[in-house]
C-alpha cells in the first residue's frame, strides 16, 4: 500500500515536501523551530501543534473504523435523530443545506451536543466551512503597536479577511491594533489595522482586517488565488 504524502515543512521560510508523517517526525527532530502545513490544516502550525493534531485525527479515525454500530444522533432546534453510523450521518450531513447548523452527539463517547466544528474529520468530509474567505498559508511577521509598545507576531495565514498569527504578547479579544505585515512571499510590506477575534490553545489568534486599503485588500486577494491555483 502506498503512503499517501501531505505535508509540507518550512524552516527558514523554506517549504520542503510533501512527506509522510514519519518523515516528518525526523526534520521535527533536527529542527524543532519549523512549522508544519497540509491536509486538515487551516495555517502552518508548529511541530508540537501538528503531532497533537495529528494524534487527535487518529484518534478520531481509529474510533469511527473500529466502531460501525449506529452511535451517532443530529439536533437542529427541536428536531432529533439517530443514532446513525457514521456513514449514513456523512449522507445526511451532506445532503443538508447548512451542515454548520447540525449539532451532534457520539454515544458512548460524550453525553453532551457539540458543533460539528468539534470533528475536523467529519468538517473535511462534508467539505465544509465556517470562513468567509479562501484562507491560506504564509509565513512572515505582524508587527503592531498596544499602548506605546511594539509586539511582533510569526504570521501563519492569511485571507481577504484577515490572518492568523502566533504568540500575540500583550493581546486581548476584543482588541484593535494598528501594525504592518511583512513577507517574503508578497512584493511589499503594508499596514493595516487589526480586531483580535478569538485565541485558541493560548498561542494561536484570529485577527480580522478592520477597513484595510483597497490596494492592499488586492494584494491579498492575488497572493491567495496564486497560492490556492498552485496547490502547494
Amino acid at each position: 500500500m502506498v503512503v499517501a504524502k501531505k505535508w509540507f515543512f518550512m524552516i527558514n521560510n523554506e517549504v520542503q515536501g510533501p512527506f509522510v508523517d514519519s518523515e516528518v517526525q525526523k526534520l521535527s527532530e533536527l529542527n524543532s523551530s519549523g512549522l508544519v502545513w497540509g491536509q486538515g490544516l487551516a495555517e502552518w502550525v508548529t511541530v508540537e501543534e501538528w503531532k497533537k493534531t495529528l494524534n487527535e485525527l487518529q484518534g478520531v479515525l481509529t474510533s469511527l473504523q473500529a466502531d460501525m454500530i449506529p452511535q451517532w444522533r443530529v439536533k437542529q432546534g427541536d428536531f432529533e435523530a439517530g443514532p446513525f453510523i457514521y456513514d449514513q450521518l456523512i449522507q445526511l450531513l451532506k445532503a443538508h443545506p447548512h451542515p454548520g447548523d447540525v449539532l451532534l452527539l457520539q454515544e458512548n463517547e460524550s453525553s453532551d451536543w457539540k458543533s460539528i466544528y468539534t470533528y475536523p474529520t467529519l468538517v473535511e468530509e462534508v467539505g465544509i466551512t465556517r470562513r468567509d474567505h479562501l484562507r491560506v498559508p504564509i509565513s512572515g511577521v505582524f508587527v503592531y503597536e498596544k499602548e506605546g509598545a511594539k509586539y511582533e507576531s510569526l504570521l501563519t495565514s492569511i485571507s481577504e479577511g484577515g490572518i492568523g498569527v502566533l504568540e500575540a504578547q500583550n493581546l486581548s479579544v476584543g482588541d484593535k491594533v494598528k501594525g504592518y505585515i511583512e513577507s517574503p512571499q508578497l512584493p511589499l510590506p503594508f499596514n493595516c489595522t487589526c480586531e483580535a477575534l478569538y485565541v485558541q490553545n493560548e498561542s494561536s489568534w484570529g485577527l480580522r482586517f478592520v477597513n484595510l486599503p483597497i490596494e492592499f485588500n488586492s494584494l491579498v486577494i492575488s497572493y491567495t488565488q496564486k497560492f490556492s491555483q498552485a496547490k502547494i
